[in-house]
């Protein structure tokens, strides 16, 4: 084989696998994180072909040209690491956005720099051909901005290392550490490799090795998209489970200052909670006086609170935060509303209250209908002895007629189900016939 190809091959086996990663990527790119790693795929290939392209024994004119192409795929590579990680593992999943347009406008500053090199020769001082080995390789003398941008590059590296080593110490689920581990595995095997050239430590003198660790790290994302479902299963951040709870949660330190409150806590109270955050909950609170005092021991009690001119009940949990040193750092109010429960229970204990009623109201109507059927049976008696014109005929007549009417009464609670009361005067009484029909 030739030497050429001997030194170019490597880094052409490594673009090939990071491109089928990348292809593997694209199908996931819907997925959270999907695109920033297909791009990062994309410049990794790119970076790795180029740099083989740098040992196939072109002129010095065309490889210093692919040099300053090999700057598309490395110069926002890093960026691009940087934001998957913020996307997969940050404090919640738009922690990317806000550094999208940094990260972007600093690769393309480094992109223009360098293809103005030949204006400042602030990247590159001096390049020239190196003959005295197998194949003939580009010598570069590096510049001061040289210099700036690798210190950028690993800036980065390291705030990417210092959220992916978190990311394993506070994650529970294993799945979700091993993810972690896997990238920044990846990522490590890379820059170390790189960091071993820009020390000038490199094996083989003038040349980059790192784009050759491409292989171990597609191997790697390959391994964790069938092994540990990489994209497909994502950390739920805490910040999200926080804000994204439609119960109202209110966090206060140790003097009662509130330190956080979530959106279904701030649309309860009607409060802004930019606004709330720091102040003294009494105070933000004065509105609803069962909150003023919050309760300082962990445990559940029931408040009622008037909001928008209603009655609501809620269960006021109170959870203890503490330190490592199990020294008391501040807690968590939760709120959960009851009202609901609270009338059904009304409900229950009107309806036993109703049966309650009927029972006595049936035993009642018993009792009383069979003195009731006696009184009648003598009035029938005494009116038929009486005379027609007899003085007490009328009498007779008027009681027969209103203990009628008393048994009509009696017929009626007899046929009482559903409880239908009205007012009267400043009491509630039953309507007998509403209820009877």
């Amino acid at each position: 084989m030739y030497p050429a190809l001997t030194y170019s091959m490597p880094f052409f086996i490594s673009a090939l696998f990071v491109f089928m990663v990348a292809l593997l990527a694209l199908k996931r790119r819907r997925l959270h994180g999907g695109w920033y790693l297909t791009l990062i795929c994309l410049c990794s290939a790119l970076w790795a072909a180029s740099e083989g392209m740098l040992y196939l024994g072109l002129d010095i004119d065309t490889s210093m040209r692919i040099t300053f192409v090999q700057y598309l795929g490395t110069a926002p590579v890093s960026a691009l690491t940087l934001l998957f990680t913020l996307t997969v593992f940050g404090p919640d999943r738009r922690s990317d956005r806000k550094w999208i347009r940094p990260l972007s406008v600093a690769a393309a500053v480094i992109i223009l720099l360098v293809w103005t090199n030949p204006l400042h020769h602030l990247v590159y001082t001096n390049y020239y051909r190196i003959d005295t080995g197998p194949v003939p390789m580009l010598g570069l003398e590096h510049g001061v901005v040289w210099w700036v941008i690798i210190g950028y590059q690993y800036l980065l590296l390291t705030v990417l290392t210092v959220i992916l080593v978190r990311q394993i110490r506070i994650v529970s689920a294993s799945m979700l550490r091993a993810q972690a581990i896997l990238i920044l595995s990846a990522v490590m095997i890379v820059w170390l490799l790189n960091a071993v050239y820009v020390t000038g430590n490199s094996p083989v003198p003038n040349m980059d090795l790192g784009p050759m660790a491409f292989v171990l790290m597609a191997v790697c994302i390959a391994w964790g998209f069938f092994r540990y479902h990489l994209l497909d299963i994502v950390p739920i951040a805490k910040a999200e489970i926080f804000y994204g709870l439609k119960v109202p949660i209110l966090v206060v330190d140790d003097k009662d200052r509130i330190l956080e409150i979530n959106p279904a806590g701030a649309a309860l109270f009607g409060i802004a909670a930019a606004l709330a955050t720091g102040k003294k909950a009494g105070r933000v609170l004065q509105d609803h006086p069962a909150l003023i005092e919050l309760p300082r021991a962990a445990g559940t009690t029931e408040v009622c609170l008037e909001l928008a001119g209603h009655m609501r009940f809620f269960d006021l949990s109170v959870s203890i935060l503490n330190d490592r040193k199990k020294r008391p750092l501040g807690r968590v109010i939760v709120l959960q509303e009851v009202t609901q429960y609270m009338q059904v229970d009304d409900t229950m204990h009107e309806n036993e209250r109703l049966q309650g009623v009927l029972e006595m109201a049936g035993a009642v109507c018993h009792d009383m209908s069979q003195p009731l059927m006696a009184i009648m049976g003598y009035l029938d008696l005494i009116a038929m002895e009486l005379a027609p014109n007899h003085r007490l005929s009328p009498k007779i007549a008027g009681l027969t007629e209103q203990s009628g009417k008393l048994s009509e009464i009696i017929r009626k609670l007899m046929r009482i189900t559903p409880y239908n009361a009205g007012k009267y005067m400043r009491d509630k009484i039953s309507d007998a016939d509403k209820c009877a029909r």
